[in-house]
């Protein structure tokens, strides 16, 4: 497997911005992050000044996002926003309503890009499965192409581009009696197609998973400034 680059041509397809989650189960409900606990409490090192600068920029935009963009019947569960990315152009912020839809948003001061589900993502697949939920620009704060995926009855231990590893945010946790889907957030560099390859973990051990992009490899021509990934 190698990383090809390629391009769109003028008349490429534009990028799919979401993609359907496979249903089947009962209701969903949020739950927050799970972090892992060592065994005995650590020191933490003092944040740096950039470290608290982004700190500060995410909980301004989270407030000015929930007073907004994230309100009325958009508005989060008790879960709030959680964060997907943040860097120089804006922070980007995902989260799930009180009737069970899921919602993301970048935003950036002076402006924003956001979108909602119309359906409620109540259910989750009674088969392990990923799937894209978002795509693309907006769905990244650094200078790079966004992903927010959906991992139902597993989770992702590595996700990759050809042979280079990506690095994976999680994001959050969503629990539905003993079903559990965990979102992610994904960075690529630049505008991206083909697919990725995942190494994830299920309740009966360590598998491999393919995740199709919105854009095919036969979709793309030289030229034009994009990657494929194969």
């Amino acid at each position: 497997m190698g990383r090809l680059w390629a391009g769109v041509a003028a008349a490429a397809v534009a990028v799919i911005a979401s993609a359907a989650l496979a249903s089947c189960a009962g209701g969903a409900r949020s739950a927050e992050p799970r972090d892992s606990k060592s065994a005995s409490p650590q020191r933490q090192a003092p944040a740096s000044p950039s470290q608290k600068s982004r700190q500060a920029q995410v909980e301004r935009h989270r407030q000015s996002v929930l007073g907004e963009i994230a309100k009325g019947d958009d508005a989060p569960d008790r879960a709030g926003l959680s964060l997907v990315s943040v860097g120089a152009k804006g922070t980007v912020f995902f989260w799930t309503t009180t009737d069970a839809r899921y919602c993301s948003v970048f935003y950036a001061g002076t402006a924003s890009a956001s979108s909602c589900s119309p359906k409620p993502d109540d259910v989750i697949s009674p088969a392990p499965a990923l799937n894209r939920l978002h795509e693309g620009d907006v769905y990244s704060a650094q200078s790079a192409y966004g992903l927010i995926i959906a991992a139902n009855r597993e989770t992702v231990r590595s996700l990759s581009c050809g042979d280079e590893r990506l690095v994976v945010r999680r994001v959050r946790v969503i629990e539905a009696g003993d079903a559990t889907r965990t979102i992610y957030g994904v960075e690529l560099d630049g505008r991206t197609a083909g697919i990725l390859r995942a190494e994830v973990v299920r309740a009966d051990g360590r598998h491999t998973e393919t995740l199709p992009l919105g854009i095919t490899a036969d979709e793309v021509t030289a030229g034009h400034g994009w990657q494929v990934c194969v």
